[in-house]
């Protein structure tokens, strides 16, 4: 980014400028990993990374997204969800693309359409996060994070301002909840029961006025 020089009161302060025009060529920042979320085997979580926008304009082209799933899991379904971040403020999520194409088992997947960015402003960058669902393996180790290097992988189909980037996608498994173990209950001895016996009845007829 251009920084500019304002003077303020005699003081010297550096202001931020966000460029108002994009060059010709690709113009989006590398795709920045999402944080993994923590996820119990057996069940699903979101993966994905954020494409940004460093410029005062909208940037829109072809792109072609591919997904490697991290070890211990499968992707669950044939879309991809986007949630545009309008100068740091998160819009809601929407169907981005609904064309993937899951193989390997599930474990990698292919989508292509027109991705648009929103234009960055107020010294802040904008984006869209790209998301997908996976589910976990009952057989995944707990309390343990398992990535994919390279798993979000984004290319421009050959138009538009949206450049290629490559970004890891990872989950972080839960901890596994202790099992309770409960010892043998203690016996007592036969005649003990009987004893025991004997006491209640002699109490319950004590409680009726009976002898």
């Amino acid at each position: 980014m251009r920084k500019r020089m304002l003077a303020v009161l005699g003081c010297t302060v550096a202001a931020v400028t966000i460029a108002l025009a994009a060059p010709a060529s690709a113009v989006t920042v590398t795709p920045s990993a999402d944080q993994p979320n923590t996820v119990a085997p057996g069940q699903t979580a979101e993966v994905g990374a954020v494409v940004y926008n460093q410029y005062g304009s909208a940037q829109s082209g072809g792109v072609a997204l591919y997904l490697t799933a991290p070890e211990n899991s499968t992707f669950t379904s044939d879309t991809v969800m986007g949630e545009q971040i309008i100068e740091g403020v998160r819009q809601g999520r929407t169907t981005l693309f609904s064309n993937c194409v899951r193989s390997n088992a599930d474990t990698q997947m292919r989508c292509s359409g027109t991705l648009t960015v929103p234009a960055a402003g107020n010294g802040k960058l904008s984006g869209v996060d790209i998301t997908t669902t996976i589910r976990v393996s009952t057989n995944a180790a707990p309390a343990t994070t398992y990535t994919a290097a390279g798993g979000f992988n984004l290319s421009n189909s050959g138009n538009g301002q949206i450049s290629g980037g490559g970004a890891t996608i990872a989950f972080t498994t839960a901890s596994a909840v202790p099992t309770p173990v409960f010892g043998a209950l203690p016996r007592l001895a036969a005649d003990a029961v009987g004893t025991v016996g004997l006491a209640i009845v002699l109490d319950a007829r004590a409680l009726l006025g009976q002898r």
